[in-house]
């Protein structure tokens, strides 16, 4: 039993790392498009039907995802743009701490 377990875990990591996170976003599609539907029961009769608007609905899920996704990347561009004006280009400012002096830049994480 331990040796399949390894060898499972083992083939998992052969897999390159864009194709492991396909399960956890397929799942995650499948929740969100159940969530809609009461008991996990469909109100639709017909394969074709049900197949049609689960594809439809899927389809929906992950428009709005990626949607959201491209808000926020211009959101957040934005307000680096924003905050890069509103901050002099100005020396770096040395402060005394525990008589040591340490040196502190305004430098926010979004300049790369």
């Amino acid at each position: 039993m331990k040796i399949l377990s390894h060898q499972r875990l083992h083939n998992i990591y052969k897999i390159p790392e864009d194709r492991r996170k396909l399960r956890a976003n397929v799942e995650a599609t499948i929740k969100e498009v159940k969530r809609g539907i009461k008991n996990g029961k469909s109100r639709l009769r017909g394969l074709v039907r049900n197949r049609f608007y689960l594809t439809l609905t899927s389809i929906s899920v992950n428009l709005t995802r990626i949607h959201k996704y491209e808000i926020n990347k211009v959101l957040f561009d934005y307000l680096c743009h924003i905050i890069k004006g509103l901050i002099p280009k100005t020396e770096p400012i040395l402060i005394a701490y525990d008589a040591f002096l340490v040196e502190e830049t305004r430098k926010p994480t979004c300049f790369a």
